[in-house]
């Protein structure tokens, strides 16, 4: 197996981070941890060096492998308990911003629901090419982004 040029890994990087950044972030709500899980997601990229026709489809991979690593922190955060674990701590958010509001209650939305909404209005991705990254069918995408929607109205009341 060939190594992955730099140029190469360059261009990969500056197509894919802010997307998938943004899905990293969706799941584990902080900036330091959604940093780190970047990171292995690319290094998991160097070593597996996988070959794709275009560079949208190694984002898509990216994607899918971001979305794993996610998940598989937040079990393992799950199982570890910390000092803050032991007290009700409840931060103010200080924005009032609507689309901060909005971003905040779409996170919270169950993990079926809130990826495909991500994909879909953050990161502009078409309905099949969520089914394709995501390993679903297209009306399952169709299904979830409505059901997301619909949760969102409710969670929002009469703000969208």
């Amino acid at each position: 197996m060939s190594k992955v040029s730099e140029e190469y890994f360059t261009r990969v990087y500056d197509y894919s981070y802010q997307e998938v950044f943004s899905v990293i972030y969706s799941y584990v709500k902080t900036k330091y941890d959604a940093e780190d899980i970047l990171q292995d997601t690319f290094m998991s990229f160097l070593d597996k060096n996988p070959s794709f026709k275009s560079l949208e489809e190694t984002k898509y991979w990216l994607i899918r492998v971001s979305i794993n690593k996610s998940i598989n922190f937040l079990k393992k955060k799950s199982k570890t308990t910390t000092l803050a674990d032991d007290f009700d701590v409840k931060v103010e958010d200080e924005s009032n911003d609507e689309s901060t509001l909005i971003f905040n209650k779409l996170t919270s939305l169950p993990e079926k629901l809130k990826i495909v909404m991500i994909l879909y209005y953050y990161n502009n991705m078409k309905i099949k090419d969520i089914a394709k990254t995501l390993k679903i069918s297209e009306s399952a995408v169709k299904m979830r982004l409505e059901r997301g929607k619909e949760q969102l109205k409710k969670e929002l009341g009469g703000l969208i």
